[in-house]
């Protein structure tokens, strides 16, 4: 790990409304206590088709002490953003 970057955990659970689901890319921009931002971190796994209706989906990420978050093209979800301390962020779009 480089120094000053920290491990989070990115939650997103999706909604479980009709066509809840979806297939577009999702991302999360993290802002740092200096306001700082990242790239778009696209939330991705190999070999899983993620962001399904009714189910929650988990991601690490590492980045900068953060002060904020930014979730883009998230629709009937929910995002949660961990640390090794605990919940740093909820994000609902519900």
């Amino acid at each position: 790990m480089f120094a000053g970057f920290y491990n989070y955990t990115v939650f997103v659970q999706t909604g479980d409304q009709i066509n809840a689901g979806t297939d577009a890319n999702v991302y999360v921009i993290l802002h740092g206590e200096r306001g700082q931002a990242s790239n778009e971190i696209k939330l991705t796994t190999l070999f899983r088709d993620n962001f399904e209706r009714g189910r929650m989906d988990r991601f690490k990420v590492k980045y900068q002490p953060v002060s904020k978050v930014y979730a883009g093209n998230i629709c009937c979800a929910v995002v949660v953003v961990f640390s090794m301390c605990g919940c740093l962020f909820v994000i609902s779009s519900r």
